[in-house]
């Protein structure tokens, strides 16, 4: 009966190993996903940084602009048809 008791404790011992190490390589998996969503972030923030400071330099002052000269001019042209 020993016997038979001492092989299941050392089952155990090796089912609890094994456990042990998948929980382990989860979690450096976890962790290199984390820091590789971080870098994602970073670039998609810098990114909108950047289109941030274009759209800020004038270029969407004129795309307004451009856009109540095209919208004047079609709502004119609209009015002479009917």
């Amino acid at each position: 009966m020993e016997t038979f008791m001492a092989v299941c404790m050392g089952l155990i011992t090796v089912e609890l190993g094994i456990i042990v190490a998948a929980i382990l390589m989860v979690a450096l998996r976890v962790r290199d996903t984390a820091q590789a969503v971080e870098v994602v972030a970073y670039r998609v923030d810098s990114e909108i940084e950047g289109i941030g400071s274009t759209l800020r330099s004038g270029w969407l002052k004129t795309l307004g602009a451009t856009a109540s000269v095209v919208a004047g001019i079609w709502s004119g042209r609209r009015g002479r048809d009917e």
